[in-house]
């Protein structure tokens, strides 16, 4: 089975903000806990004996709240840590998506949240299917 993790950047209902973008990440099951601990080891690597602390690269790239007392050269080596953690995933168990939404006056706030939910959902289900249908093929021997 795949769990798909989404998360979006920019805001929705902010003008200023042309674009909203929703990624998704899906993980085959049996490889989120090698990822945690890839990523459990960044943290032990960086900051000890703390209480786990949010990877969010846009946080981290602007030296933001938490990311503020970090230093530049620090933070950049933390995401290159943090990619090479994901990136170290097995690819057959790692599939990505993204739905970029260039906002217009018809196109925004929920309805540019569904549409971008709609198309990482269906390139997801797309991927599904079509492992679910190569699985049933192999367990039938043809």
């Amino acid at each position: 089975m795949y769990l798909l993790y989404l998360d979006e950047s920019g805001n929705e209902n902010d003008p200023d903000d042309r674009y909203f973008v929703l990624a998704g990440l899906a993980l085959f099951e049996r490889q989120i806990h090698y990822l945690n601990e890839r990523l459990e080891r960044v943290q032990e690597k960086h900051f000890p004996n703390r209480q786990p602390i949010p990877f969010h690269a846009s946080a981290i790239r602007a030296g933001r709240k938490f990311w503020r007392r970090v230093g530049e050269e620090k933070r950049q080596a933390i995401l290159d840590d943090v990619i090479a953690a994901i990136t170290a995933t097995d690819n057959r168990g790692l599939k990505l998506y993204a739905a970029a939404i260039e906002k217009d006056s018809e196109l925004y706030g929920e309805h540019a949240v569904e549409a971008a939910t709609e198309q990482v959902c269906k390139r997801f289900d797309t991927f599904w299917r079509g492992a679910s249908m190569s699985a049933a093929i192999r367990s039938a021997g043809c």
